[in-house]
């Protein structure tokens, strides 16, 4: 895995990690993981961190489209990306047809027109 792919990763499941943190007690690791990364540390170092067998190299695992929430085979005029440009998750609307937030940022992502 490349730090893109770790950013993609991370940024992609950090809900789901924030609400296996408050469940398993580990908030405050996953918080202090979260503020080194903020500090210039990088997704790779967190994942190592969070999940060693995550940061592992295992080869080309190929796309990871579980990753896209939001995304299906209807045509899209456009996506989100990530508000900073740290990372290149995208996504679609929501299920509930509302813009994607970036769980990191805390704040919605950028839509991105698909007219180049």
């Amino acid at each position: 895995m490349n730090e893109a792919q770790a950013r993609i990763l991370l940024c992609g499941e950090l809900p789901a990690l924030r609400d296996l943190a408050r469940a398993g007690g580990w908030s405050a690791e996953l918080s202090n993981a979260l503020q080194a990364l903020n500090n210039g540390g990088t997704a790779l170092e967190v994942l190592a961190q969070l999940d060693p067998d995550l940061a592992q190299d295992s080869g080309d695992r190929g796309p990871t489209p579980h990753l896209l929430p939001g995304i299906d085979n209807s045509p899209l005029t456009g996506d989100y990306a990530c508000p900073d440009d740290w990372c290149d998750r995208r996504a679609g609307r929501n299920a509930d047809r509302t813009p994607p937030q970036c769980a990191l940022r805390q704040r919605p992502m950028r839509f991105t027109s698909s007219r180049g």
